[in-house]
């Protein structure tokens, strides 16, 4: 159970309500192995955010390929 200080309110929610942000902070639960994990994060300390995302279709393209090649000479 979520509890807010005085005058936060939720502003949105991840789908599985692992991730909350309010007008005070940013929350994030989650469970592992039967142990649970809370962060907070208040939102006058954060600066600046960034997401970055990865994607390495090239190379699985590439080791398909490789592997075709493969077995098509063996």
């Amino acid at each position: 159970m979520l509890t807010l200080f005085e005058g936060e309110k939720i502003v949105s929610q991840s789908n599985d309500k692992s991730v909350t942000l309010t007008t005070h902070r940013i929350l994030y639960k989650t469970a592992v192995w039967g142990n649970t994990y809370n962060q907070n994060i208040a939102l006058e300390h954060i600066t600046s955010c960034e997401n970055k995302h990865i994607s390495y279709v090239l190379i699985i393209f590439l080791a398909i390929g490789s592997i075709l090649f493969r077995f098509s000479n063996g």
